[in-house]
């Protein structure tokens, strides 16, 4: 087989999958964008305002680390923004770009959609680890609770 036909298998590949690459990236976008301030409030409460957190910011200040209270949530947030700016992003190249049958717009718009994937596995798996942390701040407040009703 042949170079040129191998690259026209990219544009096939491209050209059938196409809406569901846009649709796909739209929708994303859109969920992201109404959860984000939810996952941002919920965390900043249940995570970053915890007594437990700004003991670690603390300890990493002493420790000659410099990090403030919010960085983590304010970088999961700017993460989030760019997540969903890149999947508006990939959709705008599906419906626009994608049009064109030619090797190169396709690479784009597959390595756009690429991307965007893995931009939102990495935020699905900082959210994941954020829940993570807020669950076992809550299971020590918890234990510390029942401890003290038990004296």
């Amino acid at each position: 087989m042949s170079q040129p036909e191998e690259l026209a298998k990219i544009i096939v590949y491209h050209h059938e999958f196409r809406t569901a690459l846009f649709l796909s990236s739209l929708t994303l976008s859109t969920f992201l964008f109404t959860m984000k301030s939810f996952i941002i409030q919920i965390m900043k409460k249940d995570v970053y305002d915890t007594k437990k957190h700004q003991n670690n910011v603390n300890d990493l200040n002493r420790n000659g680390i410099k990090t403030e209270y919010y960085s983590s949530l304010r970088n999961l947030s700017n993460l989030i923004t760019s997540a969903i700016a890149l999947g508006i992003l990939n959709a705008f190249f599906q419906f626009t770009l994608g049009y064109f049958d030619t090797e190169f717009y396709s690479w784009i718009c597959i390595l756009t959609s690429l991307l965007t994937w893995i931009l939102v596995l990495i935020v699905l798996t900082l959210v994941s680890i954020n829940m993570s942390t807020m669950i076992s701040y809550a299971e020590e407040e918890a234990e510390i609770a029942n401890n003290c009703s038990e004296d």
